[in-house]
């Protein structure tokens, strides 16, 4: 099963892993961005920037704060290094903006080592998510939650905890936060797509992306 890879600080608790949580918006042509905000205690104008269809008008002022990735979270990585640099598009000056047909923004969620329980943070994140996705602009759009998981342990307990951490994800944003259930499907992948340039068992692989199509 998975190992601890690093040393919690802040508002983690001793025992409890960070998930990163990477939000994969859509595939094929079209627009794309990516906001990488591993790390980062996101406010909801950064969730909407990330992946939303559109920015609400009280986000459209200014561009969300997106240049720190460890702000918040006080991670501190023993293996495999920090996450990558954030990258966000400010909308331009005037509050309008043709949003991306593909959007990809990467967050964090919390679990405790080897489970599929979703701690208090995890749910906060969530509860920022869902506003998106209950957004009159995200209407129409499909979204499939995937689990990950490290390279540690066996591959079918790892697909099977993948899969769990991926239906946690999905059934509180359809349960709790009213997401429609027929546009949100779980899909449990384990340590079968390991993130480039990090160890295997680096805790950044232990994760959650929620691909969305905005397309129709």
């Amino acid at each position: 099963m998975e190992a601890t890879m690093f040393r919690s600080k802040s508002f983690l608790n001793r025992g409890i892993a960070a998930l990163p949580l990477c939000l994969l918006l859509g595939a094929g042509a079209g627009a794309q961005s990516r906001v990488d905000m591993r790390g980062v205690d996101p406010s909801q104008c950064d969730v909407y920037l990330a992946i939303g269809r559109a920015l609400p008008p009280e986000c459209q002022s200014a561009a969300p704060s997106t240049g720190v990735t460890t702000r918040g979270l006080g991670l501190d990585i023993e293996e495999g290094g920090a996450p990558g640099t954030a990258a966000g598009v400010a909308p331009p000056a005037g509050g309008t903006h043709t949003p991306p047909d593909v959007k990809e923004g990467v967050f964090t969620l919390q679990f405790a080592l080897n489970s599929s329980v979703l701690t208090p943070q995890a749910r906060a994140v969530l509860d920022k998510v869902a506003v998106v996705m209950n957004d009159p602009a995200s209407a129409g759009a499909k979204f499939v939650v995937k689990g990950f998981t490290d390279a540690s342990g066996s591959g079918e307990t790892n697909m099977q905890l993948s899969m769990a951490r991926a239906r946690a994800a999905r059934d509180y944003l359809v349960t709790v936060r009213g997401v429609a259930a027929a546009s949100i499907t779980a899909e449990g992948y384990g340590e079968t797509q390991l993130l480039s340039g990090i160890g295997p068992n680096s805790p950044w692989h232990r994760r959650v992306e929620i691909l969305a199509d905005f397309r129709g």
